[in-house]
């Protein structure tokens, strides 16, 4: 007597399949893929990013107003200027846009402020000038940018920001600038 043998060629096995196959046929049961999973959100700040609070403006406008001297009319150089222009209103020549904080004057038609820094829109801190005479903002000797924007009195490089900053900002504006103004000191440095 002998046992049959699971695997003797002779012997056929009958095969079931059983795997969730409907007897609708085959073609209703074709793999599809798991459901996407929902985006990854975005990294949040480690440390809650807040406006400058009303003692920061203070000590901002101090600083900036005392900078400006007792005549009032202490200016900064004209290369600190054109710096300061390109990073609020950009250059189009360059290809460098505005910036995205630059704000529409509500008090007076043709005029910018910075919506960034809480300084408001008055006369004091509108960034561009309708005659030669206007002081702005860009003219104090001392002036703050939130951005930390080339010309500024608290420029920081863009490769310096901090991880916090820039998920706050895009500096690709500030990284365009000073590619720019190292050309621009390259060029005036060969000339000497």
């Amino acid at each position: 007597m002998s046992d049959p043998a699971p695997n003797k060629p002779n012997k056929s096995k009958k095969i079931v399949a059983t795997g969730g196959w409907t007897k609708a046929g085959a073609t209703a049961n074709r793999y599809t893929p798991p459901p996407t999973p929902p985006p990854i959100p975005k990294a949040k700040p480690q440390q809650p990013q807040h406006p400058p609070s009303l003692l920061d403006k203070v000590k901002n406008a101090v600083g900036s107003y005392a900078s400006r001297g007792i005549a009032q009319d202490k200016r900064c150089d004209e290369e600190t200027k054109k710096v300061r222009s390109i990073s609020c209103h950009g250059d189009s020549e360059r290809g460098i846009a505005p910036c995205e904080f630059r704000r529409d004057s509500k008090a007076e038609e043709g005029r910018f402020y910075c919506g960034e820094c809480g300084c408001g829109d008055r006369a004091a801190t509108w960034l561009n000038a309708k005659q030669p005479e206007d002081y702005t903002k860009l003219d104090f000797p001392k002036v703050v940018c939130p951005l930390n924007m080339p010309g500024f009195s608290n420029y920081t490089p863009a490769s310096e920001e901090t991880v916090e900053r820039r998920m706050k900002y895009n500096f690709t504006r500030k990284e365009q600038i000073e590619r720019q103004v190292d050309l621009t000191i390259k060029k005036t440095d060969e000339k000497s």
